[in-house]
């Protein structure tokens, strides 16, 4: 592979400073300690040329062969250390060494679309106007729901209202225009995943991007389900997290469940009034519905030493609560979705 990143091939790049990586890939281990001591010397040989054009004109223009590195870093002497470090075969915090998968297995790049919780205010807005691919795609997404919310994503992003984002009709949709629009991005700049996982709400850009939905029935079921949820869900229940594998969560639950009053309002058609949401890991479990009953879970594993965590809803998602919308949303899902590829990847 060329030993570098020839920066006419990333025009209109933006260049304020964030992390970013610089991805570089070789034949062999020696190839590419020698690929990043030339990266070096250029780096200090071309001081006009930016990280985001040296690192878009990496991403895009090389070859992608078997031995890689990622030297990740906000600042041209960051990555100069992490290419020294590379090239001198030290270990480096800024450094990332790996070998591709190769043969039957090989799935490449494995994009994950999150759930609610992982916005902020003012996310993506230094992107608006900035970067090209990012602006057109966001504008598609906001066109797109237009027939189904009452505000702007652009100006949400902008921070115009901060409490909007406390809302789940907004953050829900806002957060599905972002992550298409960032997909965009990515693609833009020559990464392609051949495998999406969407979890909760992100199966719904998961699917978008996989070419499952049109962005026009993305924006629809993104948004109605998040109104179902706010209308019909909010101020029922609650979600917590605790540091507790599957089996050991689901005792707890159980227990507090039965201390709990039999005439909960919130208890539902199973039987119960807490289920597990989620298994995020194996020490790792989230609880959802009645406020009462998880309140008391968490003074139980307080007095146990185990840490909790409050998720930021006011409703029971993935628990059996949410049957009570359950006819009315496969109405507004029907129809959706053929499962024609109308993405050009072809995954």
């Amino acid at each position: 592979a060329a030993d570098t990143a020839d920066t006419t091939a990333a025009d209109s790049v933006p260049t304020g400073e964030a992390p970013l990586p610089w991805v570089l890939s070789a034949q062999s281990k020696p190839a590419l300690r020698e690929q990043a001591a030339r990266l070096a010397a250029h780096l200090t040989a071309h001081p006009a040329a930016t990280l985001p054009e040296i690192g878009a004109a990496l991403a895009t223009s090389r070859a992608e062969l078997e031995h890689r590195a990622v030297v990740f870093g906000a600042d041209r002497d960051t990555m100069s250390a992490g290419l020294s470090a590379l090239a001198a075969n030290r270990a480096d915090a800024s450094v990332i060494v790996g070998r591709a998968a190769t043969g039957l297995g090989s799935v490449g790049s494995v994009w994950v679309f999150p759930g609610q919780g992982a916005q902020w205010v003012g996310m993506a807005a230094d992107l608006i106007g900035t970067d090209e691919v990012f602006t057109t795609a966001l504008v598609e997404c906001e066109s797109a729901l237009v027939p189904w919310v009452d505000f702007s994503v652009s100006e949400v992003l902008g921070g115009a209202d901060e409490e909007l984002l406390g809302r789940v009709d907004v953050v829900q949709p806002v957060l599905w225009a972002v992550m298409v629009a960032l997909a965009a991005v990515w693609r833009a700049r020559g990464v392609a995943p051949s495998v999406v996982v969407g979890h909760s709400q992100g199966e719904i850009a998961a699917a978008t991007v996989a070419g499952l939905l049109s962005v026009a029935e993305g924006a629809r079921l993104v948004a109605t389900r998040s109104r179902l949820i706010a209308d019909r869900l909010s101020g029922r229940g609650a979600m917590l997290a605790v540091d507790l594998g599957q089996a050991e969560a689901t005792e707890l639950a159980a227990e507090a469940d039965g201390r709990a009053a039999p005439t909960s309002e919130n208890r539902d058609t199973m039987g119960g009034s807490v289920a597990v949401a989620v298994v995020n890991g194996p020490g790792q479990t989230v609880l959802s519905g009645d406020r009462s009953v998880l309140e008391s879970v968490a003074a139980e594993c307080a007095e146990r030493g185990v840490r909790v965590r409050w998720l930021p809803v006011d409703y029971a998602s993935h628990s059996p609560q949410v049957a009570a919308v359950r006819e009315e949303w496969l109405a507004t899902a029907g129809g959706s979705g053929n499962h024609t590829r109308h993405g050009a990847d072809g995954f």
